[in-house]
Order: structure tokens, then C-alpha cells, then sequence
């Protein structure tokens, strides 16, 4: 089985393949811009991340185009849908990658993951 690791940086997606003895089976570098609208600010285009990373994962198919769709709102979260396409064999390969890349790249950039909580109260009488 394959591995990839899915890094997400302020100028570049890094992306590393690796086989389960951790042997690295190659490395790939997707560049993409940093924008500074005002004094101050910076900011990225989300898209840009999405097409560097689809780019870098050789294993998904250029047809039928690989998409990301904001899916829906809940209490607690917003869903995205990623649709792509990839050979029966790669599936869990680029799915598990998906997941790892995102996981990272979230954790990386102080984005934490949302639960519902639940306050309980005890009252002494």
C-alpha cells in the first residue's frame, strides 16, 4: 500500500509518497500565490490549495474534472463534498489522503474541529 502525505504551506503544497516500510517513492512541490489586498493582510485563494493539491496526487483523473462543492451547514460544521475520480485500485490510497491532507493542513493552521458539547450541571440541595 501507498501513503500520501499532504502538506499545506503558505506558499506551496508539498506532497510525499511513501510505501508501507516508509521508503519515499517521490516528492512533489505545487507552488501557488500569496495575496496582500492592504497593508497588513494576506490571504490565499482556497481554490488555489485545492487545484495544487488535485495536481500533485497523480493517481486522480483530469476526466471527469475533480470538483469541491460546499455541501451544507449543520449546527456544528459546514460540509464539503470532493468529487473525483481515480482507478479502482488507487481508491483508498487518494481517499485516505484526502482525509490526512485536510486533518494536517487544519491542524496546522489553528483550524480546530468542531463537536457538540454538552453542559452538565450538578446542583446540591
Amino acid at each position: 500500500m501507498l501513503y500520501i502525505g499532504i502538506d499545506l504551506g503558505t506558499s506551496a503544497v508539498k506532497l510525499l509518497l511513501m510505501d508501507g516500510e516508509g521508503e519515499i517513492k517521490n516528492i512533489v512541490s505545487k507552488d501557488y500565490p500569496l495575496e496582500f489586498p492592504q497593508p497588513g493582510w494576506s490571504q490565499q485563494n482556497p481554490e488555489d490549495w485545492k487545484k495544487a493539491v488535485l495536481e500533485g496526487i497523480p493517481q486522480i483523473l483530469d476526466d471527469p474534472a475533480p470538483a469541491v462543492y460546499l455541501s451544507e451547514y449543520q449546527s456544528s460544521s459546514i460540509e464539503y463534498l470532493t468529487r473525483l475520480w481515480t482507478a479502482a485500485d488507487d481508491y483508498w490510497t487518494v481517499y485516505y489522503a484526502l482525509l490526512e491532507g485536510v486533518r494536517e493542513s487544519f491542524a496546522r493552521h489553528g483550524v480546530e474541529m468542531t463537536y457538540d458539547h454538552l453542559n452538565v450541571h450538578i446542583v446540591e440541595k
